[in-house]
């Protein structure tokens, strides 16, 4: 009887264990997710401010240079949280996060779309020293090019300020994104696209882009 008791305890110690080893596990997975939309609704708010600003400038006719003010200095903090998501979205995409994190990344994908969308329409419509990048990449299957890419486009991030990178995956299911992969062409992968030229190129052209001095 003794014995059976021993054997009755260690069962209940380990199940309790186990038990809190999932519990902690579900906490630590929900401290992430929650800490992707606290940084998805970050760079959404930019999207927002954009649209309510081009409403304000309809109802209360804003100038020109107040306009492109406040669109740049919105810009270049949304793009700003948007790269830093980015950067979040990727080192946990190994982790377990269910559904929840495919979720996150696919909002990701349409704000960030809408993002460049807004950039294009920045740098068409105020002076600016911006340049927007579109860089394509493959969002289901390993790339060694990709890889070779994303760190030469980290290096002119650091050394041009003002170039912004959108990237985006040329194989996803998202319809919207397949319009864009259609416009250009996209094909093959790492794609890369200036704003200015709109010219399907590789990572050999980034050599080309030179930064603006400040």
């Amino acid at each position: 009887m003794v014995e059976l008791d021993v054997y009755v305890k260690a069962g209940i110690i380990t199940l309790f264990v186990f038990l809190f080893g999932l519990m902690f596990v579900k906490y630590i997975d929900q401290d992430r997710l929650d800490r992707l939309n606290a940084e998805l609704d970050k760079v959404s708010y930019g999207s927002e401010s954009a649209r309510l600003l081009q409403l304000y400038t309809l109802v209360f006719n804003l100038s020109q240079n107040e306009r492109c003010s406040y669109f740049g200095r919105e810009m270049n903090q949304s793009m700003v949280r948007s790269m830093e998501l980015a950067s979040l979205l990727e080192k946990e995409k190994d982790n377990s996060l269910s559904g929840s994190y495919l979720n996150i990344k696919h909002k990701f994908l349409l704000t960030n779309m809408e993002l460049y969308l807004y950039s294009r329409q920045y740098r068409a419509s105020c002076e600016t020293r911006m340049e927007s990048l579109l860089y394509f990449y493959d969002g289901k299957a390993f790339c060694p090019g990709c890889l070779v890419a994303e760190g030469r486009l980290e290096s002119l991030k650091q050394r041009c300020p003002d170039v912004r990178v959108f990237a985006f995956p040329y194989n996803s299911d998202e319809s919207l994104l397949s319009l864009l992969v259609s416009k250009y062409g996209v094909a093959t992968v790492p794609a890369i696209i200036r704003a200015n030229d709109e010219k399907v190129g590789t990572v050999s052209d980034l050599g080309a882009i030179s930064c603006v001095s400040r």
